[in-house]
C-alpha cells in the first residue's frame, strides 16, 4: 500500500516515481536509506522535486499505512536549498518521529541551512543532523551556532567539509561554552587561513568547561604543536570527552610529546586518531613509552602515516605487551625495520586477537610486514 500511495502522490505532483523509493517504503522499516551512492540511485539521484511526494508520505504515515520513519538518509543526492525551504521544512515542522536526518553530500548552501534552523527551533525530536559535504559557508555555520542556543534535542551535529571559517567555528564554540547539550560535533576540514590558530584556542576554552561533548572531530584543522599543547592542557579539565579525532593536522614531535603527557593522566579518552601527522620517532616513542604505559583507558589508537621510526615502533610493541586496555591500533605506512617487525611478530603471536592493520611473517629468515 505504501508503494501505491507514493506512486499516486507522484501522479498528483506530476513527477516520475522512482521504483527504488517505492520498494524501500514497502519494506515498512523505520530506517529509510535513500543514499544517492547506492547502486539503484547512482545514475538517477533524488532531486528537489522528487522529495515532495516522499515527504508528504512520511509526514502522513498513519494515513497511508506507512511505517513511522525515525532515520532518513538522503546523502549524496542532488538536493539544494529549495528542498530545505519547502518539503523538508514542512516535514520537520509536522513530523514527530524523525530522530535522524542525513543530507550530507548535496548542494545545500546557507539559504537552505538558515531555513532548517528556523524550523528546528520549533522541533524537539530530531537528535542527529548531518550536513557534511555541503557548501553552507560562514552564514550557515553562524545560523547553526545560534540554533544550539535554543534547541536542546539535537545531540549529534556533523559539519565536515562545509566551508566553515573562523567566524562560524568561533560562534559554535561560544554556543557550546554556554549551552551544553550537544554530544557529538564533527567540524573537519574548515577553511582557515590565519596562522595564529585562533579557532584551536577557542575550541580549547570551550572544551575546558563543556561537559556534554563525547566526540569531537578536528581532522584537517591546521592544528600545530603550540596550540595543541594549550588544547590538551584545557582538555585535562574536561573529564567527559571519549573520542578525539586529529587526523591530517600539522602535529610534529613536540605535539607527540604533549599527547604523551596528556595520556599519562587522562582517565576518560577511549578513541584517539593521530593519523597523517608527522610525529616522527621522538613523538611516537614518547606516546609509546610515557603515554600508553601509564594509560588504562585508551582502547583505539590510529597512528598510520605518521613517519614513526623503527625505535618508536619497537617500543610501542613492547608497551602493548603490558597494556591490557588498547584493543585496536592502526599503524601502517610507518618506518618498520627488523627490530620493530620482530617485536610485532612476537606481540601478535602472544595476542592473536589484538586488532592491528599489519601482518608479520618470515621470508628467507627476514622479518616482513604487510597491510592487513
Amino acid at each position: 500500500m505504501a508503494a501505491q500511495a507514493y506512486q499516486q502522490k507522484c501522479t498528483d505532483f506530476e513527477i516520475e516515481p522512482k521504483q527504488y523509493i517505492a520498494q524501500q517504503l514497502d519494506k515498512r522499516e523505520s530506517i529509510l536509506n535513500l543514499s544517492g551512492n547506492c547502486v539503484e540511485l547512482f545514475e538517477d539521484r533524488i532531486k528537489d522535486l522528487d522529495l515532495f511526494p516522499l515527504c508528504d508520505i512520511i509526514e502522513k504515515a498513519q494515513k497511508y499505512n506507512v511505517e513511522y520513519i525515525s532515520q532518513l538518509n538522503l546523502s549524496f543526492n542532488q538536493l539544494t536549498h529549495v528542498a530545505c525551504t519547502s518539503c523538508l521544512y514542512n516535514l520537520i515542522l509536522e513530523n514527530t518521529t524523525l530522530t535522524s536526518l542525513d543530507i550530507s553530500g548535496n548542494s545545500i548552501d546557507s539559504r537552505g541551512v538558515i531555513s532548517l534552523t528556523e524550523v528546528l527551533k520549533k522541533n524537539n525530536t530530531l537528535q542527529s543532523l548531518n550536513l557534511s559535504e555541503n557548501p553552507i559557508g560562514e552564514e550557515g555555520g553562524l545560523a547553526l551556532a545560534e540554533l544550539l542556543k535554543t534547541n536542546t534535542s539535537i545531540k549529534k551535529l556533523y559539519l565536515n567539509n562545509c566551508d566553515l571559517g573562523h567566524k562560524s567555528i568561533t560562534a559554535l564554540c561560544i554556543s557550546l561554552y554556554e549551552f551544553q547539550n550537544l554530544q557529538v560535533l564533527h567540524i573537519a576540514r574548515p577553511l582557515l587561513f590565519s596562522k595564529n590558530e585562533e579557532t584551536t584556542l577557542h575550541l580549547a576554552y570551550m572544551i575546558r568547561v563543556n561537559k556534554s561533548l563525547r566526540e569531537l572531530n578536528l581532522n584537517q584543522h591546521n592544528i600545530r604543536d603550540e596550540a595543541l599543547g594549550t588544547f590538551l592542557k584545557y582538555l585535562h579539565d574536561n573529564g567527559t570527552l571519549h573520542t578525539l579525532l586529529l587526523s591530517g593536522n600539522e602535529i610534529t614531535t613536540c605535539g607527540g610529546e604533549a599527547i604523551a603527557e596528556y595520556l599519562k593522566f587522562n582517565r576518560t579518552l577511549r578513541v584517539l586518531d593521530l593519523s597523517f601527522n608527522r610525529l616522527d620517532t621522538i613523538g611516537g616513542k614518547a606516546i609509546a613509552v610515557e603515554g600508553l604505559k601509564n594509560n588504562q583507558t585508551l582502547q583505539v589508537l590510529h597512528v598510520q602515516n605518521c613517519s614513526i621510526g623503527d625505535e618508536a615502533l619497537f617500543h610501542l610493541a613492547q608497551t602493548l605487551l603490558v597494556n591490557p586496555t588498547l584493543k585496536q591500533l592502526k599503524i601502517t605506512n610507518n618506518r618498520f625495520e627488523q627490530a620493530s617487525i620482530k617485536a610485532w611478530h612476537k606481540l601478535l603471536a602472544t595476542n592473536p586477537k589484538f586488532e592491528v592493520d599489519i601482518l608479520t611473517y618470515i621470508l628467507d629468515g627476514v622479518y616482513m610486514t604487510a597491510h592487513r
